[in-house]
C-alpha cells in the first residue's frame, strides 16, 4: 500500500517483473537439469521459494533434500555452523 501512496509501485514489483523477463514467463526449465542439485527448504522462506519436493525432482536431478527446522531471508548470516555443514556433506 505504502508504495501506492508515493508512487513507487515500479519499486514493490521490480523482482516479479525481472524474473518474467529473464525466464520468459516460465517457472520450470524446458528440459531436466541433469546437474546434481541439492535444495535446502527454510520455513520462514516466502512461499514461492518452496516448491514442493516432486517439482523439484521432476526438473532436477535432486540428491541432496533439507528442510530446515527454522530460518530463512539471510539464513547464511544466521546459522553459518549448519549450513556450512550441510554444504560441506552434499560434496
Amino acid at each position: 500500500m505504502i508504495y501506492i501512496l508515493n508512487d513507487n509501485v515500479d519499486a514493490s514489483i521490480w523482482f516479479y517483473r525481472g524474473f518474467a523477463i529473464e525466464t520468459g514467463g516460465k517457472t520450470h526449465p524446458g528440459e531436466k537439469i541433469k546437474v546434481p542439485t541439492a535444495v535446502a527448504i527454510f520455513p520462514a522462506d516466502m512461499l514461492n521459494g518452496r516448491p514442493p519436493k516432486s517439482w523439484i525432482e521432476g526438473d532436477y536431478n535432486l540428491v541432496r533434500y533439507n528442510e530446515m527446522s527454522s530460518g530463512g531471508a539471510f539464513c547464511l548470516l544466521r546459522r553459518t555452523g549448519t549450513i556450512h555443514g550441510r554444504c560441506i556433506g552434499f560434496f
